[in-house]
């Protein structure tokens, strides 16, 4: 890192946490000592600020991280659902293994009401753009388990927040 580089990143840094102390090790690196708690804080807010391949930002509602904000619109339908009872229970990330050690993270397996009377588990997958990959694995998971998972998009799910 280039010496105006470094100046640039840790007063960003030292901007964002009072606290923290910008050090040299003998060999010249910089440091930058932080609590863990701003540690955690720096991370989550530069988490926030980064955005992924399809332009989605993660989230955080009740406590729990979302990959979008699509997902977590979903989770919040699927826990009103849950305390009228139309749903019995929901599980999240759901996994699915795949050939050569590849794993298939389905967002929701919802329990409705009548699977007590043995309807089926709804495996359920939030997709704002469905890429090949996906489409690939969706087909692989439909072969392995013989399992059909529900695309939601936007329309599907409704805004619980802006």
């Amino acid at each position: 890192m280039k010496p105006r580089e470094r100046k640039a990143w840790t007063e960003v840094l030292t901007n964002r946490m009072p606290g923290a102390k910008v050090m040299r090790t003998v060999d010249g690196e910089t440091r930058l000592v932080v609590t863990p708690a701003e540690a955690r804080t720096l991370g989550e807010a530069c988490a926030a600020e980064r955005r992924s391949k399809m332009g989605n930002r993660a989230v955080r509602e009740d406590g729990r991280r979302f990959a979008s904000r699509l997902e977590a619109d979903r989770y919040l339908e699927l826990k009103a659902l849950r305390a009228s009872g139309a749903v019995a229970y929901f599980l999240r990330q759901v996994p699915f293994e795949l050939a050569g050690g590849v794993t298939y993270r389905c967002d929701f397996a919802v329990a409705y009401k009548a699977f007590a009377e043995g309807a089926p588990l709804v495996f359920e997958d939030t997709k704002g753009f469905l890429t090949e990959t996906a489409r690939v694995k969706l087909r692989l998971v439909e072969e392995l388990y013989g399992v059909r998972v529900k695309l939601l998009r936007r329309e599907d799910v409704k805004r619980m927040r802006s």
